[in-house]
């Protein structure tokens, strides 16, 4: 993950965007494997808090801060495109203490310098962090600014969050929703 941050020559910069490029596509295809073949959840559960952890403390520091976002977008992804409902429960279980930071990680980042270059990904990432509904409902709140974000976004954004605010509205209670927003 710390690829790009331990490069310090000049002229070594495009091997090391190279690299990060290639190890990003490991990632996504470690997590591709996950997504088809349940007996390799395992194998990620150890690695699941680190790589989140990481990616948002990279994302913060680094110079090109994009593929840790990128790659947290594609271990959201792959978590959130479940075939059933217990698919990735591991995973989920071990994400459930993580999700707070990680709300407070992106908020973080998108009030910083990387909103003017990656806003509608960090937007995208924080209305996409893999939890159940009964797990993210404590967390809504702080959903709230990025979906308003995301409608004055661009269209697939907007379009994101319209699916959120549609979500929102088929799974709580009207009188939860009333007092939420």
């Amino acid at each position: 993950l710390s690829v790009q941050l331990h490069e310090s020559d000049p002229l070594d910069r495009e091997k090391c965007q190279k690299r990060s490029q290639a190890l990003l596509r490991l990632f996504q295809s470690l997590f591709s494997s996950v997504a088809l073949f349940s007996m390799n959840e395992p194998v990620l559960k150890p690695h699941l808090s680190t790589i989140v952890r990481e990616c948002l403390s990279h994302a913060s520091k680094a110079e090109d801060s994009c593929n840790f976002l990128y790659l947290l977008r594609a271990l959201f992804k792959s978590l959130t495109n479940g075939k059933h409902e217990l698919q990735f429960e591991m995973l989920y279980r071990d994400f459930m203490p993580l999700l707070e930071h990680v709300l407070n990680g992106l908020l973080g980042l998108y009030h910083g310098p990387l909103r003017i270059v990656h806003g509608e990904l960090i937007v995208e990432l924080c209305l996409t962090v893999p939890a159940r509904p009964s797990t993210i409902f404590p967390y809504l709140n702080k959903q709230l600014k990025p979906m308003v974000w995301a409608l004055e976004g661009g269209r697939d954004t907007v379009h994101m969050g319209l699916r959120q605010i549609e979500f929102w509205v088929d799974t709580l209670q009207p009188s939860y929703l009333n007092q939420l927003l």
